[in-house]
This record gives structure tokens, sequence and C-alpha cells, in this order.
């Protein structure tokens, strides 16, 4: 009993079908038609439809067919992270900078300075915060205290140095026992008036 076996070659699928790992797909470059990112599960898919949103896509009664969602991680890579440098996600898709971030903020003065710089603005004003780490446009921010800060140089008398009356007036002489003949003469002119 002889079987004949087929010397055919498989055709490769039709890019016209539906991927078989669908949202789950992982190859960014995948032919494949995928349903929407927004869609629930198993969501039906014309495949001769093209979305025009592509991977970006929040229709969720969207049909048409969509990229592989491996693109949009690759866009969202590309992307800085709206919420840095406060991003709590430890599995955030969004790019985040691999510096710190400088201490003194957004309005760094320093020439070449490696750390990072926020290029957000700065949502108050006044920002009343002197350790803010977004940017502010000329007169936003009032919380430096350039008053407050310490310069090098300047020489100030110590505390005990103080002088607590005015060099220019007259100098009053107060004697012991002065004070006693003095409240006994105004009680002696007290008791004559009466």
């Amino acid at each position: 009993m002889d079987v004949e076996m087929s010397q055919e070659k498989r055709e490769p699928p039709s890019p016209d079908t539906t991927c078989k790992y669908n949202l789950s797909c992982t190859n960014k470059d995948c032919k494949f038609a995928h349903q929407s990112p927004a869609a629930p599960p198993s969501a039906a898919i014309d495949v001769n439809d093209v979305c025009s949103f592509g991977a970006a896509c929040k229709n969720r009664k969207c049909t048409g067919r969509h990229p592989s969602p491996a693109q949009k991680i690759a866009h969202q890579t590309e992307m800085d992270c709206k919420f840095f440098p406060n991003c709590s996600n430890p599995a955030c898709p969004f790019r985040h900078p691999t510096m710190p971030l400088c201490r003194n903020g957004a309005d760094c003065t320093t020439p070449n300075c490696k750390f990072t710089h926020s290029k957000v603005m700065c949502k108050f004003n006044p920002c009343l915060n002197p350790s803010c780490v977004y940017k502010h446009v000329e007169g936003q921010k009032r919380g430096k205290f350039d008053d407050k800060v310490w310069v090098a140089g300047e020489t100030k008398e110590h505390v005990s140095e103080r002088k607590f009356v005015d060099e220019n007036a007259e100098e009053e002489l107060i004697r012991p026992g002065a004070a006693e003949a003095l409240s006994q003469e105004s009680g002696a002119q007290a008791e004559l008036i009466t």
C-alpha cells in the first residue's frame, strides 16, 4: 500500500485574514488584520475597511481593520511620559529621562548641566514652591527667597554688638539711691496738696 504524498507547497495565509494573536500580537510589522484596541475582545472585523485612526483608534464600535497593537507601543516609547517626574507606573510604556532631575529646576542657569530639565510649564501663578521642577515664565516664580541667601564677604556685627539706644539721644545719668529720694519727694508733695 503506497501512500501518495502531495508535493504541493502550502500557500501563505492571506493578509486579509484576522491575526490569530489579535490584540496580544507583539509583531509591529504584522500584515494581518487586528481589531480596534478599544473594542471588547472577539469583536467583528471588516478586513476590507481600514480604520483611519490606526493603532490609536478609541472607538469601541469600530469594525475596521487596524494595524498590530505593537505599533502603538512602539509609538508610545518615542513619546515623553506626561506624568514624569511623578509617574508611579513601573511598567509605563512611555519614555522617561535617564538622568535625575536638576535640583535647580527647569530654570537652571548652569552651563552644560547634565541633569534633566522639565519642559512642562508650571500651572501655578505665582509659583511659591522654591524647589519647583517645572518651567516658569518671567515673574511667575516668586518662591526663590533671594533675600534669604547667604552671600560670602558680607560682614555683619555679632548679635552681642547691637546697639539698643539712639546714639544721638541725650544721655541719662542714673545714681544709686536717687530713685528712693525722688519717690520720697513726690510723697511729701502729695501730702502738702491735700
